[in-house]
């Protein structure tokens, strides 16, 4: 048997179509609307798809129309005598709430009170939120529109869902992403500021510096060797202390740093491409650079009674020129 329906009449209420409906089932003759879902959400919509088609199948379209021709024919014959009072109120009245009725059943409807009591009662169960978000996303994507007596639910489902979720989404990423990330070091740089109180001096690092000490000898006798070294990428930085065993105050600051460059210059294959004043908050002292075996090295020396403080970044020229390397000798400071 062939499923194929006969339109055999046209309507644009919603009401009448499904009286007359209900009417040729009550004959016993099958009967279906199409486009009805349409025109009850936006009955402007009606003209433009022709209306709510009523279609039966073919073997029972000619005992329909005859049967929709007298359903007419009394219609009409009603509608010559008098209205009885408040006929047309109440008309109205059954017509709203049918539509209401076939309102509620609408999918995308559905959606919107479900999401409004999510986003409600998720003020007292957090965790509903998350569902609500999920809803959210759903009734967006649904097909056809909100009704408007319901679209004031979506705007305060967004007004409670929103702030929720940043208040709980912010701090699970930042935690997410800090204890995902991976540590650092060469290749993953996090600059932060080191503080050495004990040895007097603070300066921003890529990582946590690698320290270490040794004994040694300089033009001014025996001295120990401190250095805090890292490294980003092709670059290193380090600052090293050599703390004299004799004391130095009383040679000029300026004398000292400049027997101690032509200390560094006598030192093979060393070769000096600039030399300039460097300055911190409270002391000077010389920016050298220097190429020795196809590296570049760039430091800062200051001198402090019986210790010299070096600042470096070692790498290619232009990793040492970099303004990365710039923020390294600018954030050297001493206590």
């Amino acid at each position: 048997m062939s499923n194929r329906l006969v339109t055999i009449a046209t309507f644009h209420d919603t009401v009448e179509a499904a009286v007359v409906k209900n009417f040729l089932e009550a004959q016993g003759i099958h009967a279906e609307l199409a486009d009805e879902d349409t025109v009850a959400t936006n009955w402007s919509l009606a003209g433009a798809i022709g209306g709510i088609k009523l279609q039966v199948p073919p073997i029972h379209v000619e005992r329909a129309e005859m049967l929709i021709d007298k359903v007419r024919s009394e219609q009409r014959a009603v509608l010559d005598e008098p209205p009885l009072p408040h006929t047309g109120i109440a008309a109205q009245e059954i017509a709203e709430d049918l539509q209401a009725e076939q309102e509620d059943k609408l999918p995308i409807n559905k959606l919107t009170d479900q999401l409004f009591r999510c986003a409600v009662f998720g003020l007292i169960l957090w965790p509903l939120q998350l569902y609500a978000l999920y809803l959210m996303a759903c009734v967006f994507g649904a097909e056809g529109r909100v009704s408007p007596n319901r679209r004031w639910k979506i705007w305060v489902s967004i007004l409670l869902n929103v702030p929720m979720m940043a208040a709980i989404g912010i701090p699970a990423l930042w935690a997410f992403g800090f204890l995902s990330a991976d540590p650092a070091g060469p290749g993953n740089p996090r600059w932060r500021r080191y503080d050495v109180p004990e040895r007097g001096f603070s300066v921003r690092f890529p990582h946590e510096p690698f320290v270490h000490s040794d004994l040694g000898k300089n033009r001014y006798g025996q001295m120990t060797l401190t250095i805090w070294s890292t490294s980003a990428f092709k670059r290193s930085y380090w600052v090293q202390i050599e703390h004299c065993a004799e004391t130095m105050a009383k040679i000029p600051q300026e004398e000292v740093i400049e027997k101690m460059i032509e200390d560094i210059q006598a030192q093979e294959p060393t070769k000096l491409i600039k030399q300039a004043p460097a300055q911190t908050k409270d002391d000077s002292g010389q920016e050298i650079w220097i190429e020795r075996r196809n590296s570049t090295f760039r430091m800062r020396i200051f001198a402090r009674q019986r210790e010299f403080f070096f600042v470096m970044a070692g790498g290619s020229r232009e990793d040492v020129d970099s303004e990365e390397a710039e923020a390294f000798f600018k954030s050297f400071r001493f206590r």
